[in-house]
């Protein structure tokens, strides 16, 4: 799968960007429990994140910083991503 997060027209989430990547969250397409859930987590619209390693079964976990959090595939699939590049 060739994937483009410098080309606006595409949507990306976090499930399938490439290990190494630098991201954006752009949004949460989760119900506002769930949402609220990963905003304490420190997930939230705006941050900058790097893929750091898929996990079992789609998974991601990401780095902040110092911080590593782990997601699940279907709340990878939730959250729109884009380059953290600047190039969209």
């Amino acid at each position: 799968m060739n994937i483009s997060l410098t080309d606006p027209r595409t949507t990306e989430t976090l499930r399938s960007c490439p290990v190494g990547m630098d991201v954006v969250i752009d949004s949460v397409k989760l119900d506002d429990v769930h949402r609220f859930r990963l905003s304490e987590l420190g997930l939230r619209e705006g941050l900058h994140v790097r893929v750091a390693q898929r996990c079992a079964f789609g998974g991601r976990l990401v780095a902040r910083g110092t911080e590593r959090i782990a997601v699940d595939s279907a709340t990878a699939t939730s959250i729109v991503v884009r380059s953290a590049s600047g190039k969209r």
